[in-house]
């Protein structure tokens, strides 16, 4: 993606998530008993809504993943998923006069994808 910055805050969010709600530590590679492979496949805006003069009220941020999530030691993968997506609306500040904005939905999206990657890497524990 040409997003700027999202790898960081991604990886910021994920670790976060993994440290507050999972009985599992974060270690360096050469360390660690797995390995989490995050890519960010896509990263996109839309128009969802339209008022009468077919300008755009809302848009909706859809950022899709890659994720992998990888026994070292048994060298598999404990789950794959290709297509990992979130979506957050938001009104369009120009003409949708909400208060929403694209950073904001993308703050909430970034928080909703790092929540969605830890309860997966837990659910079966």
């Amino acid at each position: 993606t040409f997003q700027y910055g999202i790898e960081q805050e991604l990886t910021a969010a994920i670790i976060e998530e993994l440290l507050v709600n999972s009985p599992l530590t974060v270690a360096p590679e050469e360390r660690a008993d797995s390995l989490l492979l995050v890519t960010i496949a896509d990263y996109r805006t839309r128009a969802v809504a339209y008022d009468v003069e077919e300008a755009v009220k809302k848009r909706e941020l859809i950022v899709k993943l890659e994720v992998v999530f990888r026994d070292l030691a048994a060298k598999r993968d404990l789950w794959r998923d290709a297509s990992l997506t979130e979506r957050v609306t938001y009104y369009d500040i120009e003409t949708g006069g909400g208060s929403g904005t694209e950073e904001e939905a993308y703050t909430e999206l970034v928080d909703l994808l790092a929540q969605r990657v830890v309860d997966r890497i837990v659910e079966g524990w």
